[in-house]
């Protein structure tokens, strides 16, 4: 299983060649997923129905996983931490706690948003 931020949704979304060319060199039956609050930035971004109708079609082809009570609670002490010096975003520290519970690294490219969270490991999966 692979957990991507959303950046690389985001990159999905628009067609990006690169992004698309990483998906599909995964191997067969490789799952990837996305933390219920990337679905969430996503259709923040939403723009028109369109928009949040592709969004839509990508969530349910990359299942949103959601954190248990726990690691919503240590994501709220990470950010209580966190937030003054790195400016981590709300979401970014939900959606870091979701890879972290799942023992997945999190794909990204915003790697400066999550260097100062304790225990989560990033990759840049392919070149911008």
């Amino acid at each position: 299983m692979i957990i991507i931020d959303t950046d690389i949704a985001i990159d999905v979304l628009r067609n990006f060649a690169a992004a698309l060319a990483w998906l599909n060199s995964l191997p067969v039956g490789e799952h990837v997923v996305i933390s219920g609050y990337t679905a969430l930035e996503l259709l923040a971004g939403s723009h028109n129905a369109a928009e949040q109708r592709s969004v839509d079609a990508m969530v349910s082809r990359f299942k949103a996983k959601w954190p248990t009570v726990g690691a919503r609670e240590r994501a709220l002490q990470d950010f209580r931490t966190l937030h003054l010096s790195s400016a981590i975003g709300t979401f970014d520290v939900l959606i870091a706690h979701t890879a972290i519970e799942l023992r997945l690294p999190l794909h990204t490219f915003n790697v400066k948003h999550f260097q100062h969270v304790p225990g989560l490991t990033t990759i840049q999966p392919y070149t911008r």
